[in-house]
């Protein structure tokens, strides 16, 4: 339970400077407001914590006992000051400082400091040096060459293959990550790192095709996301992380008391993204087993609309192998 609430803690510590609704995607950069994004946090060294983030800290650090006391003293600065003198806030903080409560004097073993910006700007880069080697050693961790400098030709890459116009991703904009090297005049090889680099900027994990199935269908796939989830999708369980065989009953289409749905049933699935998720996962498995776009609708009941998507997903797949194909050769 402890290690779990200091994940916890530290995915919340982690959140960088996200306070408030983010900018709209279809301003450009450099139109951006210096408090909107300030350019100190753009390389990921340094970040600003909120004060959700120390409190999720606290409540991850703290004893039970000493988190009840502060809950008490919280809600004692929260009381109305019109009749009290001192006030409320005041005889709160003076209980704080006063108490002997089991870990307030205690340093969270995070790296958090403050600075004093009284201080000279060399003193304190060698104090914050300092502390860095030892957190890195203590944390068995190694420097990271610093890519901030191609974030851009990352991101270029990413709306080509993407279709991102504007504000928004247009699949009929897409390009083929061949096309993409072709005009951007480079190796097939460096356009697909760039690619994939650019996917663990904008997911925050690394590149896998299963990720960008979960991530990104639901912005492509709107035609598929109006279909409803498919038969198969009712008996999957929802928690499963790998994709499973699609069963023989459905890839041998059968009649409709084969399959009964009942109200119960239908009013649980919703056709949210996770009915989506598993509709791709079923036609992939589908066109993995060498099924057409059109069997593939039939066997999933789907209506031909759903077409386009289905030879989107094939498209996407294709590429992916021919990926895993050059990078193999490159090696």
């Amino acid at each position: 339970m402890e290690v779990y609430l200091r994940q916890a803690a530290v995915a919340i510590l982690g959140t960088i400077g996200v306070s408030a609704e983010p900018p709209d995607p279809a301003i450009e950069f450099e139109h951006l407001e210096a408090e909107t994004l300030n350019h100190a946090w753009l390389s990921g060294a340094v970040h600003p914590i909120t004060f959700r983030g120390m409190a999720a800290l606290l409540i991850a650090s703290l004893p039970k006992d000493t988190l009840g006391y502060l809950g008490m003293a919280f809600t004692e600065a929260a009381c109305d000051d019109r009749e009290s003198e001192p006030p409320r806030q005041y005889q709160a903080m003076f209980s704080l400082v006063t108490s002997d409560k089991a870990g307030l004097e205690k340093y969270p073993d995070e790296p958090l400091v403050s600075i004093n910006p009284a201080t000279s700007g060399r003193q304190i880069a060698e104090a914050a040096g300092a502390l860095l080697k030892q957190w890195k050693d203590e944390r068995d961790l190694i420097d990271r060459r610093d890519r901030a400098n191609k974030y851009p030709q990352y991101l270029r890459v990413w709306d080509l293959r993407e279709g991102w116009i504007g504000a928004e991703y247009d699949r009929t904009q897409e390009r083929k990550l061949k096309e993409i090297a072709i005009e951007l005049h480079l190796d097939f090889s460096t356009v697909n790192n760039h690619y994939r680099s650019a996917f663990e900027l904008i997911i925050g994990h690394p590149y896998s095709p299963e990720l960008w199935y979960r991530t990104f269908a639901a912005l492509k796939l709107v035609d598929l996301a109006q279909q409803g989830p498919p038969r198969v999708s009712y008996r999957r369980p929802s928690k499963s992380p790998t994709r499973r065989p699609v069963p023989e009953t459905v890839l041998n289409k059968g009649s409709e008391a084969d399959h009964p749905v009942g109200p119960v049933t239908s009013a649980s699935a919703s056709g949210g993204d996770l009915d989506l998720a598993d509709m791709v996962a079923d036609i992939r498995t589908l066109i993995d087993q060498g099924a057409t776009d059109e069997e593939v609708a039939e066997s999933l009941d789907l209506s031909p609309e759903a077409i386009p998507g289905i030879s989107y997903l094939r498209e996407r797949g294709d590429e992916i192998l021919e990926g895993v194909r050059g990078n193999r050769s490159q090696g």
